[in-house]
Parts: C-alpha cells; sequence; structure tokens
C-alpha cells in the first residue's frame, strides 16, 4: 500500500466520522454522564465570538502587554480543539473508560487556564 492510498483512506474515514456530525451526541453506545462531560468541554465554544473580536480589541492598546503566538494561536483555533477532544473522547472511551473521561478534563482545565492567563496578562 502506498503512501497516497494510506493518506486517501484515512481521509476516508475521517470524512465518514465527521459527516455523521448530528449524531455526535445521539450515541447509545456511551454513558449520558460522558456526553454531558463533553458538552461541558465544548461549552467555551458559545464564548469565542466575543472572546475572539476582545482579543484583538484588549491586546490593541499601546500600552498592553502583547501575548505569546501560542495564546494568538490557541484562542483562534480552540472552538476545533473542543470539538476534536469530544470526538477523541468517544473514540477512547470504546479502549479505555479512564482515558475517555480525561480527555474532555483535560480539554476543560487547559481550555480555562488559557481563557485565566489571558485575563490576568495586564494585571
Amino acid at each position: 500500500m502506498t503512501l497516497e492510498e494510506r493518506i486517501i483512506g484515512l481521509f476516508k474515514v475521517c470524512w465518514k466520522s465527521f459527516s455523521d456530525t448530528d449524531k455526535w451526541f445521539e450515541r447509545k453506545d456511551l454513558p449520558k454522564s460522558l456526553i454531558s462531560l463533553n458538552y461541558a468541554a465544548m461549552a467555551f465554544t458559545v464564548l469565542w465570538p466575543l472572546l475572539f473580536v476582545q482579543f484583538f480589541l484588549f491586546f490593541d492598546s499601546p500600552g498592553a502587554v502583547s501575548p505569546s503566538r501560542i495564546q494568538r494561536f490557541l484562542v483562534t483555533i480552540y472552538p476545533i480543539l473542543s470539538f476534536v477532544s469530544s470526538q477523541i473522547s468517544f473514540w477512547t472511551y470504546k479502549r479505555s473508560r479512564l482515558a475517555g473521561f480525561l480527555v474532555p478534563i483535560i480539554t476543560i482545565i487547559l481550555l480555562g487556564g488559557l481563557l485565566y492567563s489571558l485575563y490576568t496578562l495586564n494585571y
């Protein structure tokens, strides 16, 4: 199997799993506590438009401490991180229950830490 065939196969698998987006949380094989935890991890996504605009306006003033490039990158893509982490959580739950529950918990801690670091940067 060539590298191109592997990449095409991986793309097909990813496309199939992400094309059923309406069924991400309607899974009968997962416990409701895991689904609720993933909803909590994706709650940060609701705040993203406000945070994204505020992020660039807040650090636009001349006396402001500018955030690092990593912080800028994470603010830009953190909705994607929360969706991907919920999918990883669902996939890992089948292999290890503990890992399935740890992925959204780690996501909540990391995104909460990112928000905390951004709001305490100028104080």
